[in-house]
This record gives structure tokens, sequence and C-alpha cells, in this order.
């Protein structure tokens, strides 16, 4: 049972652009009904190291004074948290999304993409590929050779069922999309042959550079290929004033000092634990309807969704109208 929205900033409806199937992570993760709802699917912890500031009982308690019935937590290349995760969520009565932010590499290049799971098999699958990234084991069973703390996209692809796949501007299919080449439709070809209708295009809108440009592409080329996309606010830290302490944590990663001029600024302080409402402003809006046609394969959940009598950033090539926050 999903629990009430009882936040009056939420009262405007935030539904998926689907047909009303749901995504399911079972006892091995979580289930997340996300027809009509809104869920962060793209959210790193203090668990990530290398970025995240998020406490997971704080992601939980988020969750639920929002009303949200549910919450991911997709660490960078770990699971750490998933045991405190999963019982924080389960305490507070949110269901878990159990996922990951895992590197791997193609064609000599390094690239990112999020897992969620889906089934107790594609649990076991994230298991796999995580330790695989630091314990070599894919590298033996015709993968490829892939640096410590990645896998392969061979390896990724192979170990497709029970998985969804988020692909945003740091995989290798969002950084094709946009090239006057048909590489970007050529690789996400690659990944639909293996992960079905399971593949999804994200799209943040955080105020960083080029974020626009993506959308707009990126939106063209689900809408070429019948992709849905899944919009997310690429969470790091709950309140806007955490953005500080949050830099002040990547320098240290990094071993920068915070006033490097050098140092390349790759997060927005309005990547926090938004409200559906807030999400929605910051969604791009069709200037006309844009029906969503009966055979678009069904949106698993969104992260920033949007009323369901426009199309914002789903499946419309025309979504050029942004609303501004």
């Amino acid at each position: 049972m999903n629990p009430t929205t009882t936040d009056p900033e939420n009262a405007t409806p935030a539904v998926a652009y689907q047909t009303g199937d749901e995504i399911v992570a079972d006892a091995a993760g979580a289930v997340a009904e996300t027809l009509g709802e809104f869920v962060h699917l793209v959210v790193h912890s203090e668990f990530s190291i290398h970025d995240g500031l998020i406490k997971v009982r704080d992601l939980a308690d988020r969750a639920a004074a929002l009303g949200m019935p549910a919450v991911a937590l997709t660490d960078h290349g770990n699971l750490f948290g998933l045991v405190k995760f999963y019982t924080a969520c389960r305490d507070r009565g949110i269901k878990a999304v159990i996922g990951v932010d895992l590197e791997y590499e193609h064609a000599g290049r390094a690239f990112r993409c999020v897992l969620l799971a889906m089934t107790a098999e594609g649990y076991r699958h994230l298991l796999r590929l995580v330790s695989s990234a630091y314990t070599g084991v894919a590298n033996s069973n015709g993968a490829g050779q892939a640096t410590h703390g990645r896998t392969t996209r061979d390896l990724l692809l192979q170990a497709a069922d029970g998985l969804v796949a988020v692909l945003g501007r740091g995989s290798d299919v969002g950084e094709a999309v946009g090239k006057p080449d048909a590489a970007a439709a050529a690789r996400l070809a690659d990944w639909r042959s293996a992960f079905g209708d399971r593949v999804y295009l994200e799209v943040v809108r955080t105020g960083r550079p080029r974020e626009d440009r993506f959308v707009v592409d990126a939106v063209a080329l689900a809408a070429d290929a019948g992709v849905p996309v899944v919009a997310s606010n690429d969470v790091r830290f709950l309140h806007r004033e955490d953005f500080e302490a949050h830099e002040t944590r990547v320098c240290i990663q990094e071993g920068r000092v915070l006033d490097d001029p050098r140092r390349e600024r790759r997060y927005s302080d309005v990547s926090t634990c938004a409200t559906p409402r807030r999400c929605a402003r910051c969604s791009p809006t069709c200037r006309r309807r844009c029906p969503t046609p009966p055979s678009w394969p069904s949106v698993a959940a969104t992260s920033c969704a949007s009323a369901p009598t426009t199309c914002r950033t789903t499946r419309c090539p025309r979504a050029q109208r942004w609303t501004r926050c």
C-alpha cells in the first residue's frame, strides 16, 4: 500500500508516461508502483565515496515527508548502504528501489549508467556486476579487460535479465547523442537487444552546461527509436544549503581546494531531493498536447514527471519550450 501525499505542495499530480505497468524489485530489492506517483530514481548517498552527502535514514525520512511511495538508492559503484537503506525504508513504509550507478568500459573509453533491480534475478546480477568490477571476475569470461572499479559493456548486456537500464549523458549512448552520425541509435539498439523495453534515456535539468541541448537531442532520439525517457534530478544532497558541504567533500576526494580555478564544477546546487512540484516546473514542456501512442513501451518509474495532459521530455521531439525554475 502506498502512503498518501500529505504535503500540499505535492497536490498537483505527477504521473509517469506509461500504460499502467510497474517496476518491481522484490525481497532482494523492493517494489515501486509508479502509476501516477513520483519517485527519485538517481540518488547518491554518503556511501558513494566520490560524491553524495545523504544519510540513508535521512533519505527515507525525506521521501516519507514528501509523500513519495518509493525511493531509489543508486550509489556510485557499490551497494554498501543497501541493508541500512532497505531497513530505513521498510520502517517508514517506503518501498526501497535497489540500484547502482556503475562505471563500465567500451571501445577503450569509460562510461557509466544506472541499473535498477527489477526482480530477484536482477538483484543477483547487480551483485555480480558490482563485484566483478573489483575482483576481475568479468575479465575471465570473454567480456574484455576493464580497469579496477569498472566492468565492461559486454558483461552488462549479458547480465540484463531482471534489470532496468537508465542511460544518461555519461553512457556510451549519451556520449553519441546529438552527433551527426548514427552512432547513438546503433548503440541504443545494442542495449535494447539485451534489455528489451527496460531501457530508458535519462534527462536532467539542473542548470549545468549543455543539459538543455542534450534534452532536445535525447528526446528526438527516443522518439525515433521508440524508447521512453525518464527525468531525474541527479540527487546528491537533501537540501540546497547542503551544496557547499558537498563541494567540500568532492574537493577532499579529488585533492583540490574549493577556490581552485582549475577544478571542474560537475555539480549544481539544485541536485537535491526535490519535491514533485519543483521537478515538474523544471521539466521541458511541449507547446501542444502529444498523446501517448499505445505502442510505446511502458515507463517503469520516473524521477521528475508531469501532468498527463502535456508531454514533458517523454516521447516528444517537439519538447523545446522550457519552464525555468
